[in-house]
């Protein structure tokens, strides 16, 4: 596993006690919308039983700044997906003329 991924996704239960929140706190965030599936967090299967893996950094930065600096949260999120490898532009030829 990529280094950088390690860094910052957790299983949930590790996530939620290094950031000290319970598991309604992060399942009432994500039924009001405030934390994005893919950014803050991501579902690994379907249904009601899927493990949910979170992006501890950018919680961490939710938690601090989206009453206060919203701004610059939205420049976390982007940085965060700016590393991502399918961020990366590439030249694809079309075979269409």
């Amino acid at each position: 596993m990529n280094t950088k991924f390690a860094d910052r996704v957790f299983g949930g239960k590790q996530c939620l006690a290094l950031l000290g929140i319970s598991n309604s706190y992060a399942k009432n965030r994500i039924a009001d919308g405030s934390w994005i599936e893919g950014i803050h967090f991501s579902k690994l299967g379907n249904g009601p039983t899927s493990k949910i893996i979170y992006n501890l950094k950018l919680i961490e930065d939710w938690l601090l700044n989206h009453r206060v600096n919203p701004a610059g949260h939205s420049r976390a999120i982007e940085a965060y997906l700016a590393s991502l490898p399918s961020s990366v532009e590439r030249t694809v030829k079309s075979s269409r003329a």
